[in-house]
Formats: structure tokens, C-alpha cells, sequence
């Protein structure tokens, strides 16, 4: 469905750009003779709305589906302006079509508000043309994902509850409970509210709308701090995320299959391990990167939902609108993850 949308809103621009190159043809029309020099003028006109577009267009465009507001307006302001001064090489094009039409002053192009204003002018209204045509294209594709995500809903509930978090995870938690009861009742009891904590976001908090990423950073923390009970002194963990976290809402449970992978896959039975967890919030991106030490080869497999079924996730969730890379050694392996907040 996607493609579709995406070739309809290909087809207006071809269409539009069309009309805008056989109009000058029509008009120029003059006894059942097209005057040529007259039309090649007229194109020479449309360099800098051609150059506008496709820039906005293929690259610009990319920021404003970002949400990066402040850098996308900065240089649509830069190229705009830019095209303006350039209009004035307009008339040293003409040189190629000289001998079709009559002749020009061979001299350097003087400076011409009216060209200048003219020419951005213009150029606005092209930028306001291809946004808002891309802009609608976008809000069809995002309809048809929001109705397949609610189709998708109930499985994926089901799946956080199955795959999220492992099952062997809680079998093994609370075996380490059982055992701390009579070795140290104090972190016996602060284990169990922690997995309570846990349970309670799966059960209830996941299916509101109100998720937040205060709440799923509290969800990490609880989760490592758990997983804590299990580890030796020769694995350190660290997650660093903003001091301030701001009252931003996202998907529930995003990165959790991302730290189960490294906590399963990244602890050797010997020598020094480590997972670092860092989370930070740039020009409305939320940035995650997750870190650890490689103990086998399987690094792709979590166990339950897997790396690649969490890039399908987030395909689902957010279409191309986010980043996703793995890099990878012998010694270690980490996952990057940008989405828009």
C-alpha cells in the first residue's frame, strides 16, 4: 500500500511538470508555427524552480518528516535565496539559443529586484506545492499503517507478553528470589517488586495511550537492576539517559528485546563482561545505543522476538521514519537506534 501511495504522489509531479514544459509549447503557437526561441526561453526560466524542487524534494524533505524544523527551514531560506541571485545567470543561458531568436546585450546581467523577488517568490510557491503534495501522500501511507497496526494490535500484545520479556527470564528470577530469601531477605524483597514493577507495565501500563519514556526508562531500569541479581562483580552495566527526561510519549517496550539480547548473549561465564546502555533525546530524535561484549556467535538471535523481528517492529511502527544500525566484531556488538519523539 505504501508503494502505491508513494507512485500516485510520483505521478502528480509528473504530471504537474509536464503541463508547466508544454503550456509554453501551446501558447508560443503562432499561425500553425511554434516559435522555438520563445519556448527554449521560457524554459531557461524554470532552471531555478527545477533545481528548488528537486532538492526539496530528495533531500530537504528528509528534515521536515523529522521533525527537525529549525535546520529544514534554515536551508529551504538558504537555497531559495541562493536561486534568487542565481536568476540573474538566466540571460547568459541564452547565448546557446541565440541564433533562434533575436538578439541580447552580450554584456555581464545587471542585478533586478523585481527578477530577485520574482524568483523566490516562486520558488515558495513550488516548496509549498511539493510539501504539501508529499505531506498528503505521507498522511495517506500513515492511515493505512495506523489500520494495519490496529489489526496487528492484539498479536502484538500478546507477543510482548511471550517475547518481550523471555519466560526463562521469570523462571530464573525467581529461582535467584528463592534463593536470597535465607541469604538476604532485605534484596529478596526489593527482587520481588521489582518483578511486580515488571509484570504491572506488561499487564496494564503497555495497553494505554499514555506511554511514556519516563515510563519506559523506569521499565529499563527495573529490568537491569533485576537482571543484577544474577551477575558476578566481573560484569558492569551502565545506563545513562537524560537527568530531566522530558514528557515525551513513544511505543511501549521498544528496546527491551534490544538489552535482553545483550544480557543473553554479551555475559561470559569467565573473564570481565559488559553492557552499556546509552539513551538521549536531539532535535525531536530519541538515540539509543546499546553496547556489550560478544560470549558467542549467535549475537542475532534473542530467544524470543529476535533482532530482526524487532526492525520489523519498528518498520511497522514508524515506516522509514527511523534509524537502525548494527556494528559488529569479535570482542563486541552494539545496536544503534534513532526514532522520531
Amino acid at each position: 500500500m505504501k508503494k502505491i501511495s508513494t507512485n500516485i504522489g510520483n505521478i502528480a509531479f509528473a504530471v504537474i511538470w509536464l503541463l508547466v514544459f508544454v503550456v509554453p509549447v501551446l501558447l508560443s503557437s503562432e499561425n500553425g508555427r511554434i516559435e522555438w526561441y520563445r519556448v527554449f526561453s521560457e524554459w531557461l526560466r524554470m532552471w531555478p524552480f527545477i533545481v528548488v524542487f528537486a532538492v526539496n524534494n530528495w533531500w530537504l524533505f528528509t528534515y521536515f518528516k523529522r521533525k527537525q524544523y529549525k535546520r529544514y527551514f534554515v536551508f529551504v531560506g538558504i537555497l531559495i535565496v541562493g536561486l534568487g541571485f542565481m536568476s540573474h545567470l538566466t540571460p547568459l543561458f541564452h547565448n546557446f539559443i541565440g541564433p533562434l531568436g533575436p538578439p541580447r546585450n552580450p554584456g555581464p546581467p545587471n542585478f533586478a529586484p523585481f527578477l530577485f523577488f520574482n524568483t523566490m517568490l516562486v520558488s515558495l510557491l513550488v516548496v509549498g506545492m511539493n510539501n504539501a503534495i508529499r505531506i498528503g501522500v505521507n498522511w495517506v501511507e500513515e492511515q493505512q499503517r495506523m489500520a494495519e497496526l490496529e489489526k496487528e494490535n492484539l498479536s502484538h500484545q500478546l507477543a510482548s507478553l511471550k517475547n518481550q520479556i523471555n519466560p526463562h527470564f521469570f523462571m530464573n528470577t525467581l529461582n535467584n528470589i528463592h534463593a536470597l530469601i535465607d541469604y538476604n531477605s532485605d534484596m529478596a524483597k526489593n527482587a520481588v517488586l521489582k518483578l511486580s514493577k515488571l509484570m504491572r507495565v506488561l499487564l496494564y501500563e503497555t495497553e494505554k495511550d499514555g506511554y511514556t519514556l519516563q515510563k519506559e526508562i523506569g521499565f529499563l531500569n527495573d529490568y537491569i537492576e533485576l537482571m543484577r541479581y544474577r551477575m558476578t562483580d566481573n560484569v558492569k552495566i551502565t545506563f545513562d539517559y537524560p537527568k530531566v527526561i522530558p514528557e515525551v510519549k513513544i511505543y511501549p517496550l521498544l528496546f527491551i528485546s534490544f538489552l535482553e539480547n545483550a544480557f543473553k548473549h554479551g555475559i561470559k561465564a569467565q573473564g570481565d563482561s559488559f553492557i552499556k546502555m546509552k539513551m538521549g533525546i536531539d532535535e525531536n530524535q530519541l538515540k539509543v545505543s546499546i553496547e556489550n561484549t560478544v560470549a558467542n556467535k549467535n549475537m542475532e538471535d534473542t530467544g524470543g522476538i529476535g533482532l530482526e523481528n524487532a526492525r520489523k517492529r519498528l518498520e511497522l511502527l514508524y515506516n522509514d521514519n527511523f534509524e537502525m544500525e548494527i556494528d559488529s566484531d569479535a570482542a563486541r556488538f552494539k545496536v544503534y537506534i534513532v526514532i522520531p519523539v
